[in-house]
């Protein structure tokens, strides 16, 4: 055993230095957690549901290193508003974090921080887009006749009818139509047109498109 005679100043010190350490390596591993977990997901709420990858990618144009973009969609098919996005980095979280409450066009858009075990859940859950791919050109039909054909839509778009590629209805939980429905045509221009035609009639229901 051995004592020494050790100033108060001194103690000071050492105790100073000893805090100093102890607040670094927390720190440290707090930020070595961060990078190792590879938790660098969000949940995006609130997107236009004809919204594309690159609207994504323009809205946080910020973020440098987006490795994945997954849309979710609800059993029907129908694209839900939301998203998950995988970053490269920490780095890029934060400023995805930023963005929150910043506006898409007319909606204003909800980020979160989330995990990749949410991530993967809800994406084994979700429905299958509605058959139709990419949704760009893509006219959402809801109040439609339960009754409603092909042959009725495309009657509808008379004027527009050969720029339809593609017509699907949505169905609810008991395989029954759910009064909505999705039109694919070929080009903008036709699709602009389709829209033009909101709220007008077919047979007793309303077109809301």
């Amino acid at each position: 055993l051995y004592c020494f005679r050790v100033s108060f100043s001194l103690l000071l010190f050492l105790s100073m230095v000893d805090n100093i350490k102890s607040e670094n390596s927390g720190n440290n591993n707090e930020s070595r957690m961060r990078v190792s977990s590879g938790e660098h997901v969000v949940r995006v709420r609130g997107l236009p549901w004809s919204s594309k990858e690159e609207d994504i990618r323009k809205f946080f144009h910020d973020c440098s290193d987006i490795i994945g973009i997954h849309f979710t969609y609800s059993k029907e098919g129908r694209p839900s508003g939301e998203a998950y996005l995988e970053f490269g980095s920490a780095d890029d979280v934060d400023k995805a974090l930023r963005h929150h409450r910043e506006h898409m066009g007319q909606r204003y858009i909800e980020v979160f921080m989330s995990k990749r075990s949410e991530m993967e859940y809800v994406l084994q859950r979700s429905g299958k887009p509605f058959g139709l791919g990419t949704m760009e050109n893509v006219v959402r039909l809801r109040g439609l006749p339960y009754n409603c054909s092909k042959d009725d839509v495309f009657s509808f778009f008379q004027n527009i009818s050969d720029s339809i590629d593609d017509v699907r209805f949505g169905q609810d939980n008991s395989g029954r139509a759910s009064g909505e429905g999705f039109v694919r045509f070929s080009n903008k221009e036709a699709t602009e047109r389709a829209l033009d035609r909101h709220m007008e009639k077919i047979g007793h229901s309303f077109f809301i498109l």
